[in-house]
């Protein structure tokens, strides 16, 4: 069950509205709605995560997660697509 706001509208469709008027500073909330969507869409194609691109803004905010704490890089990886640990070495 999805929860939505006061006005109706499901809190993605705010999201996705929100980063195409770009709304949000900076670009990480773009390069992880990417990622999800490019991992949603190979997953729809049936093909694996091979040749996966990553943008550089989602690779920055990787290695600063991994740097400060390894587990938390861990348990976010397993559900923000983000590289293996020893790519962002």
């Amino acid at each position: 069950m999805r929860c939505n706001l006061k006005d109706g509208i499901d809190p993605f469709i705010h999201l996705v509205l929100g980063l195409l008027r770009g709304e949000y500073e900076g670009s990480h909330f773009a390069a992880i709605f990417q990622a999800f969507v490019t991992k949603e869409d190979k997953k729809r194609r049936g093909v694996g995560m091979q040749n996966f691109s990553y943008l550089p803004a989602l690779r920055n905010l990787a290695h600063t997660i991994h740097m400060q704490s390894p587990a938390a890089y861990k348990i976010l990886r397993t559900t923000i697509p983000m590289e293996v640990p020893r790519t962002i070495r």
